[in-house]
């Protein structure tokens, strides 16, 4: 870290120091406010005290409900995920047992007369 007195030391520094003259033809005018030179403190900020603009809030609003939008979707979307990795697994299962060599299937009907159809395979469970 530099040395508390040494900003005090290069602005005076630069007080005194001769600078290259303005070019001819342009008058010189100052670039640099006085509170940059240290001569004044800086101006104080105030806000305005006006109207705000309602395209702040209804951006600020219509952001967060297309996050929400999104984040539903995004839950929509893993729960989908989820029963379709069950279905596939469930019809993989169907498959070994129909491909099973030792796969059997019986017809009947139910206590209420509904068909019934059954592929068992002892080797598949």
């Amino acid at each position: 870290p530099a040395p508390a007195a040494l900003r005090e030391r290069v602005l005076a520094a630069v007080r005194t120091t001769p600078q290259e003259p303005a070019p001819a033809g342009r008058p010189r005018t100052a670039q640099l406010p006085p509170h940059v030179w240290g001569v004044q403190p800086p101006p104080a900020r105030a806000r305005r005290a006006g109207p705000r603009p309602l395209f702040v809030p209804f951006a600020t609003v219509t952001a967060a409900a297309a996050l929400v939008v999104a984040s539903l979707f995004a839950v929509q979307a893993h729960r989908t995920e989820g029963r379709l990795a069950a279905e596939r697994a469930r019809a993989r299962d169907i498959a070994h047992v129909l491909a099973a060599p030792d796969a059997r299937a019986t017809a009947g009907t139910d206590g209420h007369g509904r068909a019934l159809a059954v592929v068992a395979s002892p080797s598949e469970g």
